[in-house]
């Protein structure tokens, strides 16, 4: 896990929070894989709906999975995004955060995916 540490993700964080055990990772790898192309396009629908409590929820959540993994940069968008949705305000700066989001969201799963194909 030399280069572990570089990128948008850390699966060496989740590693250690799963006690060193490579199948629960890959196992909490698999379902943020699935799920994140999910929350996205959920993101992406709320937001053309104009659905703010859907958008808090499913940033909320999306944030604390991508914490799991050290992806700082995907959390602060994230937080951002929440907390614009809550105030209710500025329906355009959280569609410029969603894109922000999908771009990193995107070079994470292949960070990710990379990082599990070479055994991390």
């Amino acid at each position: 896990m030399a280069n572990d540490n570089l990128g948008k993700i850390s699966l060496s964080t989740i590693l250690t929070a799963m006690n060193g055990r490579k199948d629960l990772v890959e196992e909490i790898v698999s379902l943020f894989l699935q799920q994140a192309p999910q929350d996205l396009l959920a993101i992406t629908e709320a937001l053309n709906k104009g659905e703010s409590e859907e958008i808090i929820r499913t940033t909320h959540h999306m944030k604390s999975t991508v914490s799991i993994f050290g992806a700082s940069n995907l959390s602060q968008i994230l937080h951002e995004m929440e907390e614009l949705g809550k105030s209710g305000k500025d329906l355009g700066k959280i569609k410029l955060l969603n894109l922000e989001l999908k771009k990193e969201c995107g070079e994470a799963i292949e960070e990710i995916k990379s990082k599990i194909n070479s055994n991390y």
